[in-house]
């Protein structure tokens, strides 16, 4: 898990600061919300029809891991070709695991390769790859870094990430899909870049898996 609360320096506690904080935060939940209105909006239904019978597209998801929280619920939807997708998921990292306990938001869209079948009742997609918004909401993290520091010393938001991952994905019976996702973001990457001599690409890789199911 790379999603910690620790602090660093003075926090600035004036009204105005403060009120710029939760503007800040309210544009991240804006951005997320627009990115599920946006798909959804686009033409995509609820249910799709398959030989005269009605198919869900909206699904549940349990996902184990990848730098979200130790464990993150959510819904999401599939467009009725299923090669587009959009998800929203809560994750939480408990204090016994974090150093502190931490909730974020985050919303996500894919695209991935049709699903190809592999065996009786059994269907794989090869190639999954999705970018997303990670918003952490319950700890001292600024969305914007305070005025205490001099401009341009960091250049990254505590609060926010933002997660590219790519995996594969397996469908069954047509209600259950168990995938598997190897990631990163913007602050891994360029952590990586420059500091090839003591960071390998492990450092920068983060693994999650998950079931999906059809609702």
């Amino acid at each position: 898990m790379d999603i910690s609360c620790s602090k660093y320096g003075l926090r600035v506690t004036a009204t105005s600061k403060l009120l710029t904080e939760d503007m800040n935060a309210s544009r991240v939940l804006i951005i997320i919300l627009i990115m599920m209105s946006a798909y959804t909006g686009s033409g995509q239904a609820s249910t799709s029809v398959v030989q005269g019978k009605k198919r869900s597209t909206t699904y549940g998801i349990l996902h184990y891991a990848g730098s979200i929280g130790f464990l993150s619920v959510g819904v999401g939807s599939m467009s009725r070709k299923q090669t587009r997708s959009v998800e929203f998921l809560v994750g939480y990292l408990p204090e016994s695991i974090g150093g502190k306990q931490i909730a974020t938001l985050n919303g996500r869209i894919g695209i991935s390769t049709k699903p190809y079948p592999i065996g009786k009742n059994v269907r794989a997609r090869l190639l999954n790859i999705n970018v997303g918004v990670s918003y952490a909401v319950n700890c001292d993290y600024d969305v914007t870094r305070s005025s205490v520091y001099p401009e341009g010393y960091y250049w990254w938001s505590e609060a926010i990430r933002i997660n590219l991952n790519i995996g594969s994905t397996v469908v069954l019976n047509d209600f259950y899909s168990l995938y598997y996702e190897l990631g990163t973001n913007e602050l891994k990457v360029v952590s990586y870049a420059l500091n090839t001599n003591s960071l390998s690409m492990p450092d920068m890789i983060h693994l999650g898996v998950g079931i999906r199911r059809k609702i």
